[in-house]
Order: structure tokens, then sequence, then C-alpha cells
């Protein structure tokens, strides 16, 4: 399409199949089970069965594209199923959503726009079909400037209001990128603002603008607010508070920051990922920072008791012989960073905890140097580098002064020292060594450009009883680096000085009011994930007859004030779990593979709001195994977890989920599917009632259920075997039965019969009448088949391939592959027998 004066024709189209559609109070009503036909479907007089036909074809169509690895033909053969599901039960947005899907993974515009058009029909309030369809609207110019031209005319003040906050904060999102594309930076920056502004909880625009916009502002209060606004659009993101947290050290926001720190904790832990020790050493220092130095040294401490705990463990298993005393002795060493943190933390405490703490860093950089030195790892640069930390720290600490001249000496014959740093050195030597006068000649000259020197320099000037000027030097390091163990220890120097707390700074104040608007609430939130997001999963109906749908519904809560995304990035993420178990009387629980929902039908949750949505499990394998045990009966248990995460369990080879961040577990209400008591009466009762011209649905379903008995009885391993000669009357009953139903009866009736050699004419009825729907049955169903030769030797396969019929012979390619890689696998398997 080209043009630019066709834009407004084109998107007002567009627009009038998302916002105008959405001022319905309600989607258009399923068509009724009384109803003499299936709008647009195969002429039947039986809706009911139509209806749990679609469910078997959209199960069918998932089952294609869950065999891996997913090609055109699987694609080609989901989209005949979904195809023939909507022409069954238009009403079904279950199988609408399915559509589209499928509709996408065929990359045919088309297609996804009808299957678009009509989900929005049932659901004229879904979000993401409305953005769609809007998007695709303007991807149907292929120029960049004429998209360009279409984004601007929907972005306009008065379509604006028509399509709402949310969906306009998205196109203004899409726009933006369309103009960095093009490098137009300054319609990139405007469109990005615009969408931030729009809708302040829409996740990626934050997160690209906040990194966009804080390279180009000056004002660091500005970047925190940026920040906080981030923080705010997904509380599902583990990284954004430890950055917030950072940031507020840099300015002196030591309350803000320890809050920030915790709650970086608290969602790594919740998000069952291990906080690290640099992050651990943060928190401790901004604890300190705020005047808790208790609460400091504790958190190292719990840290240590952990190392302790996990190095005693690996040693017992190294070192079996061992006795409990020496393993109790034991203490792992903690890494230099947080030796550091803890040693410098002390050093303000008792003079017994400040051993301690000196002692503990003392080991931890003795340590890291010798394995360095043994191993040859790293650059010569790393070791004298490690080498002089250790040497400062001993200095600044005033610790083994000694020991620290001969490290600075080991180093210097590793790598030169430049004059600046040995000059340094040398001025702390003097100064531990008793000399402040002479540390001050010798530091003065570098302390404007060496904050170490100036350090040394503020506590010559300390020991020398020249407060004024000992003062005014550990001011300026507090004001210059104030979030540095170096700017942190001369603020408590300075305080001690003056018997009183430095007022904070402007910035930091502002920054400090900034977070403390954050609601408390949030720092909960990790801890009890149900304050912000609840889920649960509920039976729609307790008892269930066979084959009726197995329907559960699904409750999403956004518990908070703030709105809250539905995208794959979350903060509520738009795919749930769902793990359903079958229990069966006389056989072991069963429990496939998990199943994946996508339950993003908003683009956002307000405040309190809720959203609700069922699913078919008929439509999943519980109603294939269903199927297959119709007459027992069973019962359902459903587990669901939102926003949950994967690992692999190495030692059982398998992929564990869990719950990760805002995520939760939970446990549906169970569902009963009722069994079937089988007797000669109840035989006798299908044979009599199935006799009639014009066979409903209830027939057919008690044909279903005598076909499995007619199987069992085959197998005679049942606890209900039927006289013979009523058994009998059975089979013909099936037989004569199958001729007088119409084409999507039968289809239904192939899909979950269980078949025998004594009702097997019917499937050659069915070959012969050459039906689309039945043809389709008949060939996903070779697929149960064991003998992968017998398939592709099957008269109903060799028969597809002659039809006329493109989705036929389409659906037959398909089947053929299938069996050829599974008979290929068989024939691998044989050759490579294990072990």
């Amino acid at each position: 399409m080209h043009g630019i004066v066709l834009i407004p024709g084109v998107l007002a189209l567009a627009m009038s199949g998302s916002a105008a559609l959405a001022v319905q109070e309600n989607p258009p009503a399923r068509p009724s089970t009384e109803a003499e036909t299936v709008s647009e479907g195969p002429l039947t007089s039986d809706p009911k069965t139509a209806q749990l036909l679609s469910i078997e074809l959209l199960r069918y169509a998932s089952d294609v594209l869950s065999v891996p690895p997913l090609s055109t033909e699987a694609i080609q053969a989901a989209d005949i199923f979904i195809k023939e599901a909507v022409m069954l039960d238009p009403g079904n947005a279950e199988i609408a959503h399915k559509q589209l899907l499928i509709a996408i993974l065929t990359e045919e515009e088309e297609h996804i726009e009808k299957a678009v058009r009509h989900l929005l029909e049932l659901a004229p309030r879904n979000e993401v079909a409305q953005l769609r369809r809007l998007v695709m609207a303007v991807d149907e110019f292929n120029v960049a400037d004429e998209r360009i031209q279409a984004y601007e005319f929907l972005l306009q003040a008065s379509n604006r209001d028509e399509l709402g906050p949310v969906i306009s904060s998205r196109l203004a999102f899409n726009l933006a990128m369309l103009y960095r594309q093009t490098g137009n930076r300054d319609g990139f920056a405007r469109l990005l603002g615009e969408s931030m502004t729009l809708d302040p909880f829409y996740a990626e625009a934050m997160a690209v603008g906040a990194g966009y916009f804080q390279t180009r502002v000056s004002d660091p209060v500005a970047s925190v607010e940026l920040l906080v606004s981030l923080l705010l659009s997904d509380l599902s993101d583990t990284s954004t508070p430890a950055v917030l947290a950072n940031m507020l050290m840099q300015y002196g926001a030591y309350e803000a920051a320890r809050r920030m720190y915790s709650l970086a904790i608290d969602d790594l832990v919740a998000n069952q990922q291990p906080p690290t020790n640099d992050l651990l050493a943060d928190l401790a220092v901004s604890m300190w920072a705020s005047g808790d130095m208790e609460s400091a040294l504790a958190l190292i401490q719990v840290r240590q008791h952990e190392l302790d705990e996990l190095y005693r463990s690996m040693t017992e298993q190294s070192q079996p012989g061992l006795s409990p005393l020496e393993l109790a002795r034991l203490e792992a060493p903690i890494t230099p960073t947080l030796a550091t943190v803890r040693a410098v933390i002390s050093s303000n405490s008792d003079a017994d905890t400040a051993a301690d703490g000196m002692a503990s860093a003392r080991e931890s950089y003795l340590n890291a140097i010798t394995i360095l030195q043994s191993n040859d790892i790293g650059e010569e640069k790393d070791k004298a580098s490690a080498i002089l930390e250790l040497a400062w720290l001993q200095l600044w600490l005033g610790s083994h002064t000694d020991e620290a001249e001969a490290h600075i000496e080991k180093a210097q014959s590793i790598t030169p020292l430049s004059e600046e740093a040995r000059a340094r050195f040398d001025g702390w030597l003097l100064l531990r060594q008793g000399f402040p006068a002479d540390a001050l000649t010798v530091l003065e000259p570098l302390a404007d450009s060496d904050l170490a020197a100036r350090l040394g320099l503020a506590v010559a000037y300390q020991e020398q009883g020249q407060l004024q000027e000992a003062a005014r030097s550990y001011l300026s390091i507090t004001r210059e680096t104030p979030g540095t163990l170096l700017g942190i220890w001369s603020s408590i120097r300075l305080q001690d000085m003056l018997g009183t707390q430095l007022p904070p700074t402007e910035e930091s104040a502002a920054m400090t009011a900034l977070v403390n608007a954050i609601p408390k609430a949030v720092d909960r939130y990790p801890l009890d994930p149900r304050l912000a997001v609840s889920f649960s999963i509920r039976t729609s109906e307790m008892d269930m007859q066979p084959y009726e749908p197995v329907t559960i519904e699904i409750e999403i809560v956004n518990n908070t004030p703030l709105p809250m995304a539905m995208s794959p990035e979350g903060p509520i993420r738009k795919l749930i779990l769902l793990q359903p178990e079958l229990r069966i009387a006389g056989m072991d629980n069963i429990k496939f593979g998990p199943l994946v929902i996508d339950v993003g039908r908003q683009l956002r949750l307000e405040g309190h709001e809720r959203v609700t949505m069922t699913v078919d499990l008929r439509a999943t394998w519980v109603g294939r195994m269903l199927n297959i045990f119709p007459l027992s009966g069973g019962s359902i248990l459903t587990t669901g977890t939102i926003n949950f995460k994967a690992r692999n369990n190495n030692v059982s080879r398998k992929t564990v989920f869990y719950p990760g961040l805002l995520g939760t577990e939970v446990s549906g209400t169970p569902a009963r599917v009722d069994g079937v008591r089988v007797d000669d009466q109840w035989v006798s009762q299908i044979i009599s009632s199935s006799d009639t011209d014009r066979l409903k649905s209830e027939n057919i379903i008690e044909l279903a259920l005598l076909a499995s008995v007619v199987q069992d009885n085959a197998r005679m391993d049942v606890t209900y075997p039927i006289t013979q000669n009523i058994l009998d009357g059975g089979i013909q009953a099936i037989i004569d039965s199958f001729a007088r139903m119409d084409t999507v009866q039968k289809a239904w009736f192939l899909s979950v019969m269980n078949s025998s050699k004594q009702i097997r004419s019917i499937q050659e009825q069915a070959m012969d009448a050459q039906e689309r729907l039945v043809s389709m049955i008949m060939l996903i169903r070779l697929l149960e088949e064991s003998d992968n030769l017998l398939i592709l030797e099957s008269p109903t396969l060799v028969n597809a391939f002659n039809s006329t019929d493109p989705a036929v012979e389409s659906l037959a390619r398909w089947v053929k592959r299938r069996a050829e890689d599974l008979l290929e696998r068989e024939l691998a398997s044989d050759s490579n027998p294990p072990g």
C-alpha cells in the first residue's frame, strides 16, 4: 500500500475494529445449543457435538505444534485443525486465541487480520488484540516515512483519547523506535518521553527511557526520579533496586540506599537467586553509614556462618575422618571485599572486634595472594595489586605496620610503583610509625588529587591537634565521595570530633524524599507476593459427565494500588504454568508435562483490578486420557504457577519450574468426571435410544461409551462382562447409528472412539465417505498406532494423498513425515541399543 493520503482512511478502519468495539458492554453471546446450525460451520442439527468436536480439534492443533522441530508442514496442519474448530464453534474465545497464535506462525497477514478481527468480535476489550490490529495496519505501509505518518496520525489528540493512554503509550514507543532506526534523535526522545508520560507503568518504555535520559541529564535527583519510576513500573525487575541504591550511596542518601539494597536482596531471594557477597557488602556499608554498625556486622556474621557451614560440609565429604570438634573449629575465608568492609566497620568498634575484623581481612587477602602466586593466575600486576590492597588496609587501620612495609616492597619488586603512589605509602608509613609531622610533609603535596593522601593528612592533623584542619580534610573527603568506605569513615571521624550528626545535603534529602514516596508495602512484596498479585484456580463445575468440558477458571488480581503491566517481562508475566494431575481408580496417578497458558488479554491491570479466564482441560493431554478411559471417570487436581521460572536439575536431568519474584504456586479445587455403571440394562437402553432417525448429542456420547465397553469386553479383562447377545446388539447399534450420523457427529465419534475389531467396519465407511472432518480425524489418529510401518502403509494415508481436498492432502503430508521421523528414531534406537 502506498500513498500518505490513504493513511487516515486505513487507520480509521483499523481503529473501528479495536477502540470502537471496546465501548460494547458485553461480547457477543456464544451460539445457543438449541440452534439448528453452527454459524459458518458444516451443516449439523447437533451444535453440542459440534462444540465438543471443536475442542478435540483445538487439542489436535496444540499437539501438532508441540512436536519438535516445528516445521512449516506442522504449522499448516495446526492451521487446518484450528480453522475447522473456529467454524464449528465461532463463539469460543479460547479457540479464537489459539487461531491468532497459529495465524502469527503462518506469517500470513490476511490470516492474522482475520484472526484478530474474530477475536475482537468475541472480546472487544482485549487490548492486546486491539494493539496488534493497529500495528498491523501501520505495517501495511512499506516505506518508513509512511509508517511514521501513520503512527503520528494515530497519536493525534482525538485518536489518543479514543484509544486510551495504555494503547497510545505502546504506539508512541513503537514510533520512538522507528525514529531511532531512521536516525531522528529528536523524534526518538520526544516520542519516548510521550510513551513514558502516557503510561508510567509500561516497563519497556520506562527501561529504555531511564537508560536514555539518565545519560542526558546532569541533575542526579532527576536520575533518581527516573529510577524510582522504573522500579514502580516493574516490581518484578531484580536489577533496578541495586542500581538505585548505588546512586543513592553516591550522594549520601544512606537510609534510602539501605532500603533499596534490602529490597534488592529480598528480590533475589524471592527469585531463588543467592545474593552476591558484593551486594551484601554494599548493604552492610549502607547500614554502617546510616548509623547502624551492629546490624552491619551482624549481616556479615550471618554470611560468615553460612560459608562456614558450607565449608565444613565440603570438608567432611573430602575428609571423612575428621572429628566433630575438628570440623567445628573450621572457618571459611570470606571474600576480600566483604572482609575489607568488615575490617573498616569494625575499626569503629571496641579493640577486640576491630582486631578480629582486621585479622579476618588479613587472612582473606593472604589466601587470595597465595592462590594467585601458586596457580600463576592472572598477570603480575594483579598479584601486585592484591598485595598493595592489603598493605593499604593495614596502614589505614593501623595494623601490622612492619608487615605492610614488607608488602609494599614486595609489590614494588613485581611492578614498580609510580612516584605519587610510593610517596603516599611512605607518608602513611611515617604516620603509623609515629611521625605525623613528617607524614604531613610527604602527604600535603599529594592531597589535592589523592583522596588516600588527603585522608592521611586529616589523620595526621588530628594527631597533631590541628583539629580545624583535620575537620576540613575529613569534610572534603565526605563531600567528594560520600558513598565510599573512605568517605563514610571520614564522616564518622568528623561527627565524633564535632559531637553531632552532619546535616544531609540538599541532593541527598531530595533523593530520600523520592524513595520515601515508594509505598512501604513494596518492601513486603518479595516476602509475601500475594500482597501484590493473587492467583487462584477454580473448577467451574465440581462434577462433570463423560466427554463434557473440564473447565477451570483462572483469576489474577492486582492487589496493589499501582497499575501493573501484563507482558512477557512482567511485572505480571502473561504466561502461567498449569500442572494437572489425573487420578483414575485402579491406576497410578497420571501427570504428563505442564501446560503453558497465555493469559495476556490485557496490557495492564489497574490497581485492585482482577482478570478472569477459563481453560478447558479437554483441549490438553487430560482430554486425551479421559477419552481413553471414559468409563472409569476420574478426578483432576490442577496446580498453577504465576511468574514461573525454570532451571535444569542436573541430578534428575529434568527441568524444574518454580515461582519467581511476585510468583506463587496454588492448587485449584478438584474436578470430578463421573464414570459409568455398566451392565446389561445400560447397554440395552443405549441400543433402544439410538434406534432413531435423528441422533442427538446424548446418543452419540452413549455410543462412544458403548464402544469402550465393546473394546474392554473384547479384551476379556473387565469387571462388568456383558451378556454376549446384548453385546452383539450393542455392536450392531454402533455400526447402524454411525451410518445415520452427520459429518460432525461422525468426526467427533471417531475422535473419541476406542476402537476394536468388532466395530472396525465403521472406519471403512468413514474412509469411503471422503468427508473432510472425518478424513482429518482418521489421519491424525493414525499416529496412535504403535507400528509406524503400518501407518505408512495404511489405506487411510494412501487415499488421503489422492484426495481432491487440499486440507486433507496437506495434513496427510505431515502425518507421513511424522511417521517417518518416528520410524527413523526407532531404527536408530534398535541399531544402537543402550549399554
